[in-house]
């Protein structure tokens, strides 16, 4: 028998059962995805420059103003360059512009177009650190009492 089949199957005699074919599968369902936004508290990444002016303590304090500013979740160099013009890439929960007025607030000349914050030192020596914020006070506790003696 597999003789038979062998040769049939050789000389192009067999032809396929038409009623073994599969019909089409369905079409698969459109899914529409909702439009994704940003949630509320996305942060957007830009790219500071640091022009150092050939004083690397600026480039070291830039780098101190960035790591410790409200708002920025991290500051990752880029190109470090401190005597030169450093590259600082940073995620900012805010717009550029705020970026920028808070840079401009703690005493660095500021200028900001796209997603590119260049700052630099307005008197040449690095702006000093804001202070820490000092805890709250809290209400005075009163005074243990005594406990008794003879125990």
């Amino acid at each position: 028998m597999d003789i038979l089949f062998s040769n049939a199957l050789a000389a192009g005699k067999l032809q396929r059962d038409s009623s073994l074919n599969l019909p089409a599968p369905p079409p698969l369902p459109v899914e529409e995805k909702p439009i994704e936004t940003k949630p509320a508290n996305a942060t957007n990444a830009f790219q500071i420059q640091i022009d150092s002016g050939g004083d690397v303590n600026v480039y070291n304090f830039g780098m101190a103003h960035l790591r410790t500013m409200g708002g920025i979740t991290s500051a990752t160099p880029q190109l470090i360059n401190p005597t030169g013009t450093s590259y600082v890439l940073v995620n900012y929960a805010g717009s550029i512009n705020q970026l920028a007025a808070a840079l401009g607030g703690r005493g660095w000349a500021v200028s900001a177009a796209g997603s590119v914050v260049k700052i630099k030192s307005a008197s040449g020596k690095p702006p000093p650190l804001p202070p820490p914020p000092t805890p709250a006070q809290s209400a005075p506790q009163p005074a243990p009492k005594p406990q008794g003696a003879g125990r």
